[in-house]
This record gives structure tokens, C-alpha cells and sequence, in this order.
């Protein structure tokens, strides 16, 4: 359809991909052969992007554009930008915290949730909402109704109230008992002989020329709400209420944004990667655009960029903190992966392993880690943030002979010829925030290293509860 390479089909099949743009493989990177055959994939994501039903997904990568051509993949980014994306939406909105990533202005109409109280508004918000349900014929079965006449179907918004309200009251049921528990272990006793003593991977800290900008880039394209005003002029923006204070919500990874520094930091050691969160509905590209942030790759997920610098996988997935894990990449020198692992277990958090894919059909074009990734945490993975530790990789050098002719069964099962692309190597990336510093929270009276550790790019910190609730 788009040259010798390319055709356009659709699928019923339920696949995450419902239109397929490449003979040789489904993904378009397969397609960079020539500049025609780009502009066919990078319009064929604009028609996934378009395409409907649930679990489409939108693939650009303006790195790998032809710089004669920017004037293409700009307007092409334009026209995703204005593009309603295919509704994937959360599976269980009774376990991910409301987002603000669909509200207009969301800095001034998407305020941040308060700790308090919260569970007891649910309720009577519900009550009233079942109420009005009764007075209007109920019970409503579904968002829509017959209108008065009985001609045309019309919104229930009553049963869409009912139904939000619902999963208010079980999700902030579920966060309040789990912040009971994880208040329990962190209010008692610490214990410094426990094998897995408890901790709290709580906040990121970074550095930003323009902290406003920054603070609206993650309310406004990410969905965040900001929770505080810093005496330095910085900001504090989490999906749901930071620390453990009293209360039915809390317990929320946070980013603090600081005023730049003139002080330079340390160049080696660990580094920052990149944030990966799950959010409950799809991130908006034309928000991230009008926010100042960069779409840096995606198919079937996000890769971004915040004006400051901070790299973000995204992908849409049910979690109690969208916010999933902090990436970290070791320095390139000789042991150095064995000393940041060691550095962070000194921290009292426990290695899990490689990281596994929580979402297979959300998650399946995410890139691949790097070989020796490392995940390390307390407590439920499901609830609470965690560490990734990845170790320094070599950019791979491609050559044009990797580029090899190849036998293609097509769906009819005839053979046709395409080009066979060899699998990249995983590659670890760099956020380019400066002054970023992770706080690992610990019970009170802990024994260790509290403070700052290490001389790194990366600053890690372990601090007492009592001074995050």
C-alpha cells in the first residue's frame, strides 16, 4: 500500500495491534528500510491511534526520522497531538487512585485528595448517588438509559455516580487497611536484628530551571496533583497523598521538584534511568506536547520526557501507586554493579530478581531491559514503589548487513520476501534531571547509614519515618 515493503490490513483478531503496517514484522521499526516506507508506518500510527476499540496503540519515533524531513515528523506529531487515542482504560478502577490526566486544567480542577476523612466522604458521596438512582427508576444498569420519550439511549449519569463511588469506597477500604499495616511496622520498635526490617521507597528529588513548568508537566500530562509548597520554592506532586500520616489515604511515592543549584554534583556512580508508571486510563499526547514535555518513543507504551529532564515509561495497568519503580543504572566501571547492589541493600532493601512483566497484553512492546536488571524493595511490590538496578551498557553499532532478506508466510499462508532486522541489544537510558536524590524511608530509632550514602550522580537517602509522616 506504502511501497514494496508495506501493506495495510486490519485485524479482529484481540490483539493489542489492530492494524498491522508491516509484511515482514508488526512492528514498524521493521519498516525503516527507506524514507517512504517510514512515512507509511508513521501514518499507519496515526491510523492505529485512530483505530477503535479497546487496547490500541500509537507507535512514532521522531529519533529515527531523516533530519531532511523534520518538517514531516513535526506535523505528524501534530496531528497525534489533536488525535484522540483508542480508550484503554484501567480494568479495576476499585485499585488505581483517580488520575487527572483527562481534566482541563487539572492544576486548578483536579485538586489533590485529602488524607483524611476520605473513606467517610466516599460513603456519603455513595448514598446520595444509590439515592438519586432510586428517584430516577433504578437501578441503573450500565452508562446509558432510555431518554423520556424512549426514542434514544442517554447517559445514566446517576449509575456512572453510583458506580464511581463504588470503587471509591472499596479502593480507599484497601489503602486505608494497607496503610494501617505498613503504620504498624513503621511506628514500632525498630528492629535491627529482622531479616527484612521495613522500608518505604518515598520520594525522588531532582532539581528543575523552571519548577512551575515542571510541577504542571506531571499534574497536567501525567496526572499527578501537587500535595505541597517547599520553603525553597519547590514543589511536591505525588498521585495520592505522600507519607504516612494519619488517615484513609497516604503511603504515595512522591517527586519533590527543587530550584536549580549552581553547585555541580558528582559525575560517576549511579545514575538516574528512568520512572516507569502504570496509569489507570491513557496518558494524552497533545497534554504532554502542551506541557513542555518530548514524546521520545512509543508503541503500546509511553516513552517521555519532562522539560527537567526525567525519563518516564508508561503503560496503563491497575495500580494501588501508579508510580511502579525508579530505574537506576550503575557506573560503567569494573564492579561497580556489585557495589550499588551492596549500597542498596545497606539501604535494608531485599533484591527480587529480574523485574516480570505485570501486564503481558499493555506491556508487550515495552523495551527490553538490559541482561543483569535487578529489581530491590520492601514489602508488596503490587503496593508500594521499587528500585530497578541496571547495569552500564555499550551503544550498539549497526551495520547494514544486519539487514538480511527473508522468507515471509503472510496471512493467506503465501511466501513473499522482507527484510529480516537482527534484535537490538537493551540499552540503558539516562534521565537528564540534575541533582536527583532517592528517600528511602525507615522505622524510627533505625541503626545504619541514615543520611546521604555514596558519591554518585545519584543520591540515595535513608531517613527516619518520623520525619516523612
Amino acid at each position: 500500500f506504502f511501497g514494496p515493503d508495506m501493506r495495510l490490513s486490519s485485524s479482529a483478531s484481540s490483539s493489542p495491534s489492530p492494524i498491522r503496517c508491516c509484511r515482514a514484522h508488526p512492528r514498524p521499526q521493521s519498516c525503516r528500510a527507506n524514507r517512504a516506507v517510514r512515512l507509511g508506518c508513521l501514518f499507519c500510527g496515526l491510523l492505529w491511534a485512530l483505530a477503535p476499540g479497546s487496547g490500541a496503540f500509537a507507535w512514532v519515533s521522531l529519533r529515527h526520522w531523516p533530519s531532511s524531513s523534520q518538517v514531516g515528523s513535526v506535523a505528524l506529531a501534530g496531528l497525534l497531538a489533536v488525535a484522540p487515542l483508542a480508550p484503554v482504560q484501567a480494568r479495576d478502577g476499585s485499585i488505581a487512585p483517580p488520575t487527572c490526566v483527562s481534566i482541563v486544567d487539572a492544576a486548578t480542577n483536579c485538586p489533590p485528595r485529602q488524607n483524611s476523612g476520605s473513606l467517610q466522604n466516599a460513603e456519603a458521596q455513595l448514598r446520595a448517588a444509590e439515592s438519586k438512582v432510586r428517584e430516577e427508576g433504578g437501578p441503573g444498569t450500565g452508562p446509558t438509559k432510555a431518554s423520556a420519550d424512549g426514542t434514544i439511549p442517554v447517559l445514566d449519569t446517576a449509575a456512572m455516580a453510583a458506580d464511581f463511588w463504588r470503587d471509591e469506597v472499596k479502593r480507599l477500604s484497601m489503602n486505608k487497611a494497607y496503610l494501617e499495616e505498613l503504620r504498624s511496622q513503621f511506628r514500632g520498635k525498630a528492629d535491627a536484628a529482622a531479616q527484612n526490617p521495613p522500608r518505604l521507597i518515598s520520594r525522588l528529588e531532582i532539581s528543575a530551571a523552571d519548577v512551575q513548568k515542571e510541577v504542571n508537566f506531571w499534574c497536567e500530562a501525567i496526572g499527578m496533583q501537587k500535595y505541597a509548597s517547599l520553603p525553597d520554592g519547590g514543589a511536591v506532586v505525588a498521585f495520592g497523598p505522600p507519607g504516612l500520616a494519619s488517615g484513609d489515604e497516604g503511603g504515595y511515592f512522591s517527586l519533590a521538584i527543587r530550584p536549580a543549584s549552581s553547585q555541580a554534583a558528582p559525575a560517576g556512580g549511579l545514575k538516574l534511568s528512568f520512572v516507569q508508571v502504570a496509569t489507570p486510563s491513557l496518558i494524552r499526547i497533545s497534554k504532554v506536547f502542551a506541557a513542555g514535555g518530548e514524546l521520545v518513543d512509543g508503541y503500546g507504551y509511553y516513552g517521555l520526557k519532562s522539560p527537567a529532564g526525567v525519563q518516564i515509561r508508561g503503560y496503563v495497568d491497575d495500580r494501588r501507586d501508579p508510580v511502579e519503580f525508579v530505574a537506576l543504572v550503575a557506573d560503567s566501571a569494573p564492579d561497580a554493579l556489585l557495589a550499588s547492589a551492596k549500597q542498596l541493600e545497606s539501604l535494608g532493601l531485599e533484591p527480587r530478581g529480574p523485574y516480570k512483566l505485570v501486564s503481558p497484553i499493555t506491556q508487550e512492546y515495552m523495551p527490553t531491559l538490559p541482561v543483569g536488571s535487578v529489581l530491590y524493595g520492601s514489602g508488596d511490590a503490587k503496593q508500594s514503589t521499587q528500585i530497578l538496578l541496571q547495569p552500564a551498557t555499550v551503544e550498539q553499532q549497526r551495520s547494514i548487513f544486519e539487514f538480511m532478506p527473508t522468507l515471509v508466510v503472510e496471512e493467506d499462508q503465501r511466501l513473499s520476501i522482507g527484510m529480516k532486522e537482527s534484535p537490538d541489544t537493551p540499552q540503558a537510558i539516562y534521565s537528564e534531571a540534575q541533582d536527583p536524590r532517592l528517600v528511602v524511608l525507615a522505622p524510627k530509632g533505625t541503626k545504619g547509614p541514615l543520611g546521604a550514602s555514596g558519591n554518585s550522580a545519584m543520591a540515595l537517602e535513608l531517613r527516619e519515618a518520623s520525619e516523612g509522616l
